[in-house]
């Protein structure tokens, strides 16, 4: 049988372990924000090359270097430093976003920015940064999206809209406007029966004004619900 004495020594060992631990850990953080902070010439790729592969602080280092990067690198250059990023941090539902925002803007297949959204959707599904930005993204291209695509099409934008910048808000009515009749009204019509204030989102949108009875439960003129979860343009 043990006694507390015999416990004394093992548990010292364990605390002096953990307190050297955070020491090291907090050493290394001030390490890393002062090189974050260094001005020059040097890339940061190799700048922050070093601890882009340090345990507790890769993950940080490299959303660093994809934020530093910017619009004048290549895009196969970014679209490497967040493969790269995703490789250490797969669980990262604003690294998949930003995946797909690079495959769209790079031209890859359609297909390939879509499963990065989903992606994103399945491992952040309530972060309304995140939702805002895979709304914007994903609206435009309802007719290819599949019906649960839809349905988290419509779900990030209503619970992600506080977070939808005015420029935004203009980007979205632009591409929406360029859609088909058919393809609107089936957008409006999901915005609609998805009901906790989704009306004013669709007018904002330029989709038309809300035109459900809150007190029946029903759609108004125009909503075509019988188009819901088609999974395409007829």
């Amino acid at each position: 049988m043990f006694s507390v004495r015999d416990l004394r020594l093992p548990t010292a060992f364990t605390v002096i372990g953990a307190s050297l631990f955070a020491i090291s850990m907090g050493v290394q953080l001030t390490r890393f924000a002062l090189a974050e902070m260094a001005t020059g010439d040097e890339a940061p790729g190799n700048r922050l090359a070093t601890w882009t592969h340090t345990p507790g602080i890769a993950v940080l280092a490299r959303r660093h270097v994809i934020s530093e990067l910017g619009e004048a690198a290549g895009a196969n250059e970014r679209l490497a430093a967040t493969a790269e990023l995703l490789s250490r941090a797969p669980l990262d539902s604003g690294a998949w976003a930003m995946l797909a925002t690079m495959r769209f803007a790079s031209g890859a297949p359609m297909e390939k920015g879509v499963s990065a959204l989903a992606m994103s959707n399945l491992t952040g599904p309530n972060e309304g940064r995140i939702m805002a930005a895979r709304a914007v993204l994903a609206l435009p291209l309802w007719r290819i999206l599949s019906p649960a695509g839809r349905r988290w099409a419509v779900r990030d934008l209503v619970g992600g809209w506080a977070e939808v910048s005015e420029a935004r808000h203009t980007v979205l009515r632009l591409s929406l406007g360029q859609q088909t009749a058919q393809t609107r009204e089936e957008i409006r019509a999901a915005l609609l029966l998805a009901g906790n204030g989704a009306g004013p989102i669709a007018a904002a949108l330029g989709l038309g004004a809300a035109l459900r009875d809150p007190a029946s439960g029903g759609v108004g003129r125009g909503a075509a619900p019988g188009s819901i979860g088609t999974g395409g343009t007829r």
